[in-house]
């Protein structure tokens, strides 16, 4: 299991803005740094669970970009962790950001952050939820990189399904087909993460 990020490095670690979406091209470009495995270990003392996307926004009509965290108990959809935006710039050049999600374990408790850091900014938010490290069975799904989409398209990125039995359960790769509602009947939590550029 990767351990990995804290809130309190998201201003140090500045220097991710190295997006590397290449000559990967489309409206909406996704992509993952992994170069620098220094930046990684440190990040992984400070947070139990971590995703962190490099994103390219080639569409300049663009206006805001919106991360949510979704959480589902039994199958059941709950309020979302993490529901937040930031408003892009009007610059007529590419936009780069990076988006961080982490999950922090504090006794039973687990705090949720997620920042997007800009060159010259960060919006940031945080929220609390029952820690998942309690359960014996975690299966976690990414995103496939680099992923191409479009500006108004709900882009999963990530999915954590927790169960607390001790058989192994099945891992669902989110990039080849959404995990429908029903299907999460089957965990005791499931947290779903997408991105939204409207």
């Amino acid at each position: 299991m990767k351990r990995l990020l804290g809130f309190v490095l998201l201003f140090s670690f500045g220097f991710l803005f190295a997006c590397s979406s290449g000559s990967v091209n489309g409206e909406v470009v996704i992509d993952q740094q992994t170069k620098d495995d220094v930046q990684f270990n440190v990040m992984d003392l400070l947070a139990d669970q971590f995703g962190m996307w490099d994103i390219t926004i080639n569409d300049k009509t663009a206006s805001e970009i919106e991360v949510t965290v979704d959480h589902y108990v039994n199958g059941e959809k709950q309020e979302p962790i993490i529901q937040m935006s930031t408003v892009l710039d009007d610059s007529n050049k590419s936009r780069k950001l990076n988006l961080v999600i982490a999950e922090q374990v504090h006794n039973d408790e687990s705090k949720w952050i997620a920042a997007f850091i800009e060159e010259d900014g960060l919006t940031s938010g945080e929220t609390f939820a029952p820690s998942i490290d309690e359960f014996h069975s975690k299966t976690y799904s990414s995103i496939s990189v680099p992923f191409t989409g479009e500006v108004g398209e709900t882009i999963m990125l990530y999915s954590i399904l927790v169960s607390d039995s001790e058989e192994p359960i099945a891992t669902h790769t989110i990039y080849e087909d959404e995990i429908e509602e029903p299907q999460l009947e089957n965990y005791d939590h499931a947290y779903i993460m997408t991105l939204k550029v409207k």
